[in-house]
């Protein structure tokens, strides 16, 4: 389990909300794999949440509009 403050929760979140909704998952998952163990610093995080974001929008079709 990755335990953030409310501030570093937020900074994850403003990432998440960006992503399509379908990639959501996978972003909180292999962010909470790539932290797990690590003394987490707003650098590090902020750092590491971007490297994710990247990963995970590099795989597939990510930007494709979701059916109403």
């Amino acid at each position: 389990m990755l335990r953030l403050t409310d501030e570093e929760l937020s900074r994850v979140q403003d990432l998440y909300r960006v992503l399509p909704r379908w990639k959501r998952g996978e972003f909180l998952q292999e962010l909470a794999r790539r932290m797990q163990g690590r003394e987490i610093g707003d650098a590090d995080l902020r750092r590491e949440a971007a490297t994710t974001m990247r990963a995970v929008l590099g795989r597939g079709h990510a930007w494709v509009a979701e059916p109403d």
